[in-house]
């Protein structure tokens, strides 16, 4: 929800994110999807033992070997780099604008 209000905000703002951070947030968004498509699948259940949750395990679908949780895991990571890689690249463009005139928010 952050990144969220602090992009609306840099753009309302006037403030333009280089090229590269507007790839790293396609990618993020891109990896995000299927992050939640296999986080909602329900392939685990926190709420019963590990034993009875393990029979809600999926057939493994990549190469006989990741299920859909693993799948989570893997994808959810790349999203979360990304999206990290977004937010440390959006101000980039304000190197060369003076501190006093940077808008706070």
């Amino acid at each position: 929800m952050y990144m969220l209000f602090y992009l609306t905000m840099k753009l309302l703002h006037g403030e333009r994110p280089r090229w590269y951070a507007w790839c790293y947030l396609g990618g993020a968004v891109l990896c995000w999807a299927p992050a939640l498509y296999f986080f909602m699948s329900g392939s685990t259940d926190w709420s019963t033992t590990p034993a009875l949750s393990r029979h809600l395990n999926h057939e493994c679908k990549v190469l006989e070997f990741y299920d859909s949780h693993d799948l989570w895991h893997l994808v959810s990571a790349a999203a979360l780099y990304l999206s990290f890689g977004a937010m440390m690249t959006w101000d980039d463009g304000l190197s060369a604008v003076r501190r006093a005139d940077i808008a706070v928010f």
